[in-house]
């Protein structure tokens, strides 16, 4: 297999790994409105989130990453208050708690979706214009 043909396949695969993740993030969001009442404001960031991702804004990756670190840390503390007796919920919160370490870690760390955040850059993370020239004074 050539190098273009290996960077193309991990191009798709990074695609299908994002656009996977932006999918289940909006999908959780919604079906937690319809649970326990998250509010629209969490919808409206998420599908924004989302899109920013489908749109490679690399930026945007990076936050995602930390955010689902830091909702892993709340999800495990409400996973460890909930009484054992409330096996359902602490299901769910264990699941959503692995969820977001794994799509964490494949953000950060697949070759996949490197590939797709480099490959093909967006506008949106790209540098506009020439790059600085250093000017001199005269004085």
């Amino acid at each position: 297999m050539s190098e273009r043909d290996e960077s193309a396949r991990l191009y798709q695969k990074g695609t299908t790994i994002v656009y996977t993740i932006a999918i289940v993030n909006v999908a959780w969001v919604i079906l937690s409105m319809l649970l326990i009442g998250t509010h629209i404001f969490s919808l409206i960031i998420q599908i924004a989130l989302s899109i920013a991702l489908c749109l490679k804004v690399n930026w945007v990756r990076w936050l995602v990453v930390v955010g689902s670190a830091i909702l892993v840390l709340l999800s495990l503390f409400v996973y460890w208050r909930v009484p054992a007796s409330d096996t359902v919920f602490r299901i769910i919160q264990f699941a959503y708690s692995a969820y977001l370490f794994a799509s964490a870690i494949i953000l950060a760390c697949s070759r996949s979706v490197n590939e797709f955040f480099k490959k093909g850059n967006s506008k949106h993370t790209q540098r506009k214009g020439k790059p600085c020239k250093k000017t001199t004074s005269h004085n």
